[in-house]
């Protein structure tokens, strides 16, 4: 995250840049506010972030992005936003000075943090006299849970002064820390946006290249930023998955409560031209049917309805795929596999999908349900993959 320097260039973010904008330009005015940019990975909020920042000379900023091993470090988020401004805690009343210096010393444990965000608010309020305040905080997930406690009061109460708080975070915030901050939505890039991200990204690229990275980035800039050159026709199953994406995307999944987890590795372990309703009564079958939906809805992972439920894009399905542990992978495919009548093409796939070594039965099985045209490809290649010869 930059927090200096000409403004990042964007693409296709008008909106979310007014929507920020106009917060700042009321903390101009004297009142604040607060955001939480929510998104799924590589969507581009840090980006965004960025270029709010940089374009904003006429604030203060403090920034924080966690570090994932200090998550579990109270206030090990807070010590990185504050150390900057320490010398301003001596102004504050006693009892709040202590508290914040206990945790600048590390001596301050969770029973401490109702204190810690009266005099955390306290210390912004007199940053903000003579200039307003811009705290970002990127990568929210990562936040140790008393930052996220006092970062969240905070944003809660900026309102009387010109203070404006961004967080960017994978979910909307329905609840815990960050409910009742307005959220903001980082959506994927329209095909219009996104073929003049890929001309950037890869020069040299003539039209039909450029619409088929389009498609299969589904308007995820860091996905199309990863993608391979050449661009192939690509099926729905073969959307090739970067490294920082799959990173990225792995991150995603360990947040994620466990039940939402399977829910979207299962979404992802399907065929790309599966029964919806098949996952529909394998999701049921788990006990998990709307607190899951209603838990992933949150994520901005997921596109159609309770009963017909499905991955927004095949890039998402790939990435969460690609992103899964392998354990995982097997145990959605045999979930798929008991839900699909025996012997039927995406039985005898999802079977396959759960074998390590050699499997002749299988192999076979494998061909005898070869469709005809370009889904022959995988099919073939898998029973190959399980045949000794």
């Amino acid at each position: 995250m930059r927090a200096t320097g000409a403004p990042a260039p964007l693409v296709g973010r008008q909106a979310e840049i007014a929507a920020v904008t106009e917060v700042l330009d009321r903390a101009r005015r004297g009142s604040g506010g607060a955001l939480v940019l929510w998104g799924e990975p590589g969507i581009g909020k840090t980006a965004l972030l960025d270029h709010v920042t940089a374009a904003s000379p006429d604030f203060a900023p403090l920034a924080v992005q966690p570090a994932r091993c200090e998550s579990g470090t109270p206030f090990a988020g807070l010590d990185t936003l504050l150390r900057p401004v320490e010398h301003l805690i001596a102004t504050l009343p006693v009892s709040q000075a202590a508290a914040l210096r206990g945790v600048l010393a590390g001596e301050v444990t969770g029973a401490g943090r109702s204190l810690t965000a009266v005099a955390v608010l306290s210390l912004l309020s007199t940053l903000a006299v003579d200039r307003p305040l811009l705290i970002v905080v990127d990568d929210a997930h990562r936040l140790d849970a008393e930052t996220e406690y006092v970062l969240g009061f905070v944003a809660r109460r900026v309102g009387t002064d010109p203070v404006v708080v961004l967080v960017a975070g994978h979910d909307v915030p329905a609840g815990g820390s960050w409910e009742g901050v307005d959220p903001l939505a980082v959506s994927p890039l329209a095909d219009d946006y996104a073929a003049q991200l890929v001309a950037a990204a890869h020069p040299g690229l003539d039209g039909p290249e450029i619409t088929r990275a389009v498609k299969a980035g589904g308007g995820n800039p860091l996905a199309l930023h990863e993608l391979p050159i050449p661009i192939d026709d690509l099926a729905a199953d073969t959307v090739p998955v970067g490294p920082r994406l799959r990173k990225a995307f792995a991150e995603r999944l360990q947040t994620m409560p466990t039940p939402a987890r399977e829910f979207v590795v299962l979404l992802a372990a399907a065929r790309a031209d599966g029964d919806q309703l098949t996952l529909a009564r394998s999701a049921r079958s788990r006990d998990a049917e709307e607190p899951v939906w209603e838990e992933t809805t949150w994520s901005g992972l997921l596109a159609g309805t309770p009963d017909r439920p499905a991955l927004r894009h095949p890039v998402v399905r790939a990435a969460v795929y690609a992103s899964a542990s392998p354990s995982e992978r097997r145990n959605a495919h045999r979930t798929l596999a008991a839900a699909l009548p025996p012997g039927s093409r995406g039985h005898v796939w999802h079977r396959a999908a759960t074998v390590h070594d050699v499997d002749e039965e299988i192999a076979g099985l494998l061909e005898q349900t070869v469709p005809s045209g370009a889904g022959a490809v995988p099919i073939l290649r898998r029973a190959a993959e399980l045949s000794a010869d």
